[in-house]
């Protein structure tokens, strides 16, 4: 794989991916966010619909079938048979070209297995796959690693971003209600046979929100060149604890970048230059500049139940995203 270094991926902007929909005309809006991602010069752009449905429910993906809320299996009709999200992808392709936008290259986002299978249970019970790494690690070789063997197979200039935050605060490798005590080592092994389908031509990343806490120590393992995007310095909280879960020499060594959120995706609150110069100078301090790809901290999706308008989120977005184009630019 290329090293991430010769990319200068540290001079550029992406997203994470959701946006919200306020609207049916899905068309108009994907328009409207790639519109302001022009506008606040973000060279990866994307706009997520739904991280779960938009997988699950594609007519590629058979198998599995919605059931109250939640998504039920039969491994007997598990496949992918086509590509999957592929009007999506090329509608975003081409009305990046309509609006006149010539991105340096696209967020491809797939949802990654552990949080997809957490939405899935067994036929006739409400048992979630997650209790079963038989199942989990069949359901991705059968379904995610088809789906980004393709996305690499036809795109190229990519960040092809793994979601999961189902691996947020100790959800997967950790203890207690509601935890599912996974082994770190299946865990690795599972992110690794997709991330090893990315190639050099395109760049792999992985995106965890919320607290990382012991994930740290199995995704700064995963193959080398992957951006490790999380949230630093939200709202609810700070979580200043995730920048202490990785050490420059360890991310040098591994040849790793972090994707460094440092405007809040959840908070209606517009940070100051201040608050920016600040995370920006503690990220430089403990990352080095060289290692920090800069993004949003997380998805804005969520803010489609704040009951504002899509004026009043348009507004917002927009003032949060050029906060990360004058991240970029600070000469730190």
């Amino acid at each position: 794989m290329i090293n991430l270094k010769n990319t200068k991926l540290n001079d550029k902007v992406s997203v994470i991916g959701s946006f919200p929909f306020l609207t049916e005309n899905i068309n108009q809006t994907i328009k409207t966010w790639l519109k302001i991602q022009s506008d606040t010069a973000v060279d990866y752009p994307c706009v997520q619909p739904d991280m779960i449905e938009m997988f699950l429910n594609d007519s590629n993906v058979n198998g599995v079938s919605k059931s109250n809320g939640r998504w039920a299996i039969d491994f007997d009709q598990l496949k992918v048979t086509g590509p999957v999200q592929h009007l999506y992808l090329n509608m975003i392709q081409q009305i990046t070209k309509e609006i006149d936008y010539t991105p340096y290259g696209f967020v491809i986002p797939i949802t990654g297995p552990f949080t997809l299978c957490e939405r899935i249970v067994l036929p006739n019970t409400d048992i979630s796959l997650l209790n079963f790494p038989s199942l989990i690690e069949d359901f991705n070789k059968r379904v995610v690693i088809p789906i980004v063997k393709y996305y690499n197979q036809f795109f190229e200039n990519c960040i092809i971003r793994i979601d999961e935050p189902i691996a947020q605060s100790g959800f997967l490798t950790g203890s207690g209600v509601g935890r599912f005590n996974l082994d770190s080592e299946f865990v690795k092994r599972i992110w690794l046979e997709i991330l090893e389908e990315i190639t050099s031509k395109n760049t792999s990343g992985i995106h965890v929100c919320g607290d990382i806490g012991s994930i740290s120590i199995v995704l700064e393992d995963l193959v080398p060149c992957t951006i490790l995007s999380h949230e630093f310095f939200t709202k609810d909280d700070p979580y200043d604890r995730n920048i202490n879960c990785y050490s420059r020499k360890r991310l040098q060594r591994k040849d790793m970048i972090i994707g460094f959120g440092c405007v809040s995706s959840k908070s209606l609150n517009i940070e100051s230059l201040r608050d920016i110069d600040l995370r920006m100078r503690k990220g430089v301090d403990k990352f080095g500049r060289e290692n920090i790809h800069l993004n949003p901290a997380c998805g804005f999706g969520g803010l489609a139940s704040t009951g504002l308008t899509m004026t009043e989120l348009r507004g917002i977005i927009t003032k949060k995203l050029s906060l990360v184009d004058y991240a970029r630019n600070l000469k730190l």
